[in-house]
């Protein structure tokens, strides 16, 4: 009995060894070995050459995306005039400048031209652990697509840091609540920029090297991925020549800065009844002051309309880039209902400059631009947060009108539009003219706009319009208020490209 039972014990120990090797072999199923992982990792990684006004560098880089979003490290950017990205087979894709960067947290993203390219998904930095393994991938001293293994050491916060290196990351402009990733794979210079990827074959986090107080020590970091995704949703090129890269530092600036939030106000819902409008190209035009998540839009009819990818045919809708929503001809007129989500894009209007003589024209010209705005779909900034805000950069306003070089720099808008989180800074000045009638003399109104935009701090919008001189009026106020409300729905149904019956 005796021998019975322990052959039975013997048995079930078996059984629960092979139970466990099971539940292992499960556990690590989504787990590729090191030459899996570097099979497709060594393909997505890029050198990036850069050239600066007296010097040449290189980094490392790796593509995100098909269509040539390259993740990469600034300093390595930084002063640059141009950057080429090099791939493992040997091809160069020229840079068309940046989709964002952000200096303090040390990360870049580049934009080539390209379809089909190989690349690596990201993963998620927040669930590494010690002990995790990893690869890095980089080109030191000219080594390219040199690949090392190593594990994950610790994931560490700027403020638990050695006092050395804690002090050279927060006059970087890092917090002390930042985290970086610890790692043991060797890394050297010229891996700068290069993927840190995890067993499941996704990139956690990007290579940083050049701080001097690690540089003996074979320390080293990466950027966690998490940081990075944020500003993937930019696509917005901005040229190296609009920039100068290496002029900015610090927390306070955010040129090339895009999260997908900048300067977005809080989600709203739209439910709007309308016709189909006639033509060859049926539209419904969501307000272009929103951002549509394209995702959300719904048709709603009578009966039931299906949504096409391709053109549409009767009884179907397509979704638009922009959130608009195409018909088929063969719908015109037919009557429905469509809802859609969507965040405003913010608009901080400054003071008014008044050339008139008319102290009434401002308070009437900025209903006008504020309500036009709203209908368009935009969030405006309050007025006292936006004088606020003007006068603590001493903004000379008066100087943009009379166009006085240096009056407004980029940088000037660019901080405002940060502070108030504002995608657009409009400037607007109102003046009255005198025309000559038919034996008298009339006054008309005339009203100028110049939008910039807050990311880069360029114009957008710079335009000036009257009141067409067969639109004549005394010194009523309503006259002037209804004339000044046609001149500005006039200037943003052009700008926008909407059709509009006002003859301003």
């Amino acid at each position: 009995m005796a021998m019975r039972q322990s052959f039975v014990l013997r048995q079930l120990k078996i059984l629960a060894y092979i139970l466990l090797a099971v539940i292992a072999a499960i556990a690590h199923s989504d787990e590729l070995t090191t030459a899996q992982v570097a099979h497709d990792a060594l393909q997505a990684a890029v050198v990036v050459e850069v050239s600066k006004a007296d010097d040449r560098t290189s980094g490392s880089g790796v593509l995100i995306d098909e269509n040539g979003t390259v993740l990469t490290c600034y300093h390595l950017l930084k002063g640059a005039k141009s950057a080429l990205v090099k791939l493992s087979n040997g091809g160069y894709f020229p840079a068309q400048g940046l989709l964002a960067f952000n200096p303090t947290v040390d990360i870049a993203l580049l934009k080539v031209q390209g379809q089909g390219l190989p690349n690596l998904p990201l993963g998620d930095s927040s669930m590494l652990e010690p002990g995790d393994s990893i690869v890095a991938i980089g080109s030191p001293k000219g080594l390219e697509n040199s690949l090392s293994e190593g594990i994950i050491s610790a994931i560490r916060r700027v403020g638990d840091l050695p006092d050395l290196l804690q002090r050279e990351l927060l006059e970087s402009g890092r917090k002390e609540t930042d985290r970086l990733i610890q790692f043991t794979a060797p890394v050297s210079p010229g891996s700068s920029g290069g993927p840190l990827i995890n067993s499941a074959g996704e990139v956690v986090g990007i290579v940083i090297l050049g701080l001097s107080a690690t540089d003996a020590d074979n320390i080293y970091f990466a950027v966690p991925v998490n940081e990075c995704k944020p500003y993937l949703k930019n696509e917005v090129v901005i040229k190296f020549d609009e920039v100068d890269l290496s002029s900015i530092g610090g927390t306070t600036k955010r040129i090339g800065i895009a999260p997908k939030d900048f300067g977005l106000g809080d989600p709203v819902k739209e439910h709007i009844a309308f016709a189909v409008p006639r033509g060859s190209e049926p539209t419904f035009r969501t307000p272009p002051g929103l951002v549509v998540d394209v995702n959300s839009v719904q048709v709603v009819t009578g009966g039931e309309m299906q949504r096409s990818e391709e053109r549409p045919n009767r009884g179907e809708f397509q979704i638009l880039t922009d959130g608009s929503v195409l018909f088929s001809a063969e719908d015109a007129g037919r009557k429905m209902t469509i809802e859609y989500e969507g965040r405003p894009r913010r608009v901080a209007i400054l003071p008014i400059v008044n050339r008139s003589k008319f102290g009434y024209l401002p308070p009437m010209l900025r209903t006008s631009l504020t309500s036009t705005l709203v209908n368009l779909g935009f969030e405006l900034v309050t007025e006292a947060e936006t004088q606020t805000v003007a006068r603590e950069h001493k903004l000379n306003v008066e100087g943009v009108i009379r166009g006085i070089e240096g009056a407004i720099t980029r940088d000037d808008v660019i901080n405002v539009s940060d502070k108030l989180n504002a995608t657009h800074i409009l400037f607007s000045y109102v003046d009255t003219r005198k025309y000559e009638g038919y034996m008298t003399e009339y006054t008309g109104v005339l009203v100028m706009v110049i939008m910039f935009d807050g990311l880069t701090g360029k114009p957008v919008l710079t335009t000036e319009k009257s009141a067409q001189k067969n639109t004549f009026f005394s010194s009523c106020k309503s006259a002037r208020r209804t004339i000044i409300g046609r001149i500005v729905r006039r200037i943003f149904n052009e700008y926008f490209g909407i059709a509009s019956s006002d003859s301003g």
